[in-house]
């Protein structure tokens, strides 16, 4: 219900416990595995500016863009547009 404000350890081993759910392999997956699939996601984020930087993981909050917002303000999609602007 909330944006949290950075990627935390804690985070990406949820999102991997949600994965095995869907994906049974990834269970079996070494720590290795895990930190370089990680640190893939990072530098992705990374370069599509999401994230401030690797150190600190902190997330950087995207402007919705103008057409995507009047788009979602025209069809009364009040729910989405909160959630896609959420950021507390």
């Amino acid at each position: 219900q909330r944006m949290e404000p950075d990627i935390s350890v804690t985070s990406w081993e949820d999102f991997l416990t949600e994965c095995g759910h869907h994906e049974s392999s990834v269970t079996s997956w070494n720590e290795s595995t895990k930190l370089k699939i990680f640190n893939g996601i990072a530098r992705i984020l990374l370069e599509a500016k999401y994230l401030a930087d690797r150190k600190s993981m902190k997330i950087t909050p995207r402007d919705l863009h103008p057409v995507v917002r009047l788009y979602l303000v025209e069809r009364n999609e009040k729910f989405v547009l909160e959630c896609l602007e959420r950021t507390k």
